[in-house]
């Protein structure tokens, strides 16, 4: 009864702490008021650009694996079928599209081989996939920087056409490289209001595509694959009992991870519009390992609706604190170490928090 009692003290004291930052946050509006318009355009921005790699952490979670840091493969996966695509200057709608279809088998065959990995790691899931992301990413940097460029000078290098990405040496990509299919979901069927002479812009089919992935991973939840994936999150001994096979479920879950991580960052640099060649990863996983723990209460109680409004909370407090900031310190320079700050702490808030809970500290 007490530990009971504890847990849901445990269970307001987040709710609390969260709240709080959230309405001191949003109290501030009233003192930028005429920055309104640009606060209600970054949360579009930011939440239609993070939430499909947020999504991908839930199965992984669910099946019992936990937070699958993982994703960076599908991250750079996502990046690289865009670098090549800039290279042979496809754009539009139908470079979104190929992207896709590219990502599918790529995402499904690396999944595959990620989720046999940590099936041999069992306990132990979290930190293997975060040195599998540390792998992978400074083979990625290799790639990138040795293993790219102007087949006709240098016969060892992939072809990249576009010289406009390579560096003046010949081979290895720029730092920064503007994509052909930026903003391409963002503007089609986009709707704008045009108020007191500013523009808040609406991406229609970006959020459509957004609904059909939360649609297509509600369905899967309910079928019989999904449910035994959640069982085996619950209690593995009793699902080997029922006949349920916990590897094949753990690697499916690992698969579809992959797969949302990739769709997700496709999604994710059309929005931005330009690549940053070798750092944008890091900066995706962070943001999203952020996002999908103030949504984890408990892994039982995880749902789409929950990691919605948490890539909501954490985006809100993510523009809206170098807008305080400026009010206080008029400095631009401090505004990339206050938002790390804010995003390192509300991981270990909920860390801590999640810990209390687990083990009745």
């Amino acid at each position: 009864m007490l530990i009971k009692q504890k847990n849901k003290l445990l269970l307001s004291a987040r709710e609390f702490i969260f709240s709080l930052i959230l309405v001191f946050s949003i109290s501030f509006l009233f003192i930028i008021r005429e920055n309104i318009f640009y606060f209600i355009q970054e949360i579009i921005d930011r939440f239609t650009r993070n939430i499909i790699l947020v999504l991908s952490l839930l199965l992984p979670s669910i099946s019992g694996i936990g937070i699958n840091f993982g994703i960076a493969i599908g991250i750079m996966i996502a990046q690289l079928i865009i670098l090549y695509i800039t290279s042979l200057e496809m754009c539009g709608i139908w470079g979104i599209v190929i992207s896709f279809l590219l990502a599918v088998p790529i995402s499904i065959l690396t999944g595959y081989i990620t989720g046999l990995i940590l099936d041999r790691c069992k306990n132990r899931e979290i930190i293997a996939s975060m040195i599998i992301g540390f792998f992978v990413f400074g083979f990625y940097q290799l790639f990138l920087m040795y293993l790219c460029g102007d087949k006709k000078k240098f016969k060892y290098v992939i072809s990249f056409k576009n010289k406009n990405m390579l560096l003046p040496r010949g081979y290895g990509l720029r730092n920064t490289i503007d994509l052909k299919i930026a903003s391409v979901l963002d503007n089609f069927l986009a709707l704008r209001f045009f108020i007191n002479k500013r523009t808040v812009k609406i991406p229609v089919l970006t959020l459509l595509v957004i609904f059909l992935f939360c649609l297509a991973i509600k369905i899967f939840q309910k079928t019989k694959l999904g449910q035994e994936i959640r069982a085996t999150g619950y209690d593995k001994i009793a699902s080997i009992n029922a006949g349920i096979n916990i590897k094949s479920t753990r690697i499916i879950s690992i698969i579809i991870s992959t797969l949302l991580a990739c769709c997700g960052q496709i999604i994710y640099l059309q929005n931005i519009g330009v690549i940053n060649t070798y750092n944008t990863t890091e900066q995706s996983i962070m943001f999203t390992a952020a996002s999908f723990l103030l949504s984890k209460t408990k892994r039982k109680e995880i749902r789409i609706r929950s990691i919605i409004l948490a890539t909501l909370f954490f985006h809100t407090v993510f523009v809206i604190t170098p807008m305080i900031t400026k009010i206080f310190i008029n400095n631009p320079i401090y505004d990339e170490y206050i938002r790390n700050f804010i995003s390192y702490l509300i991981i270990f808030v909920s860390l801590f928090l999640a810990a209390q809970k687990k083990y009745n500290l």
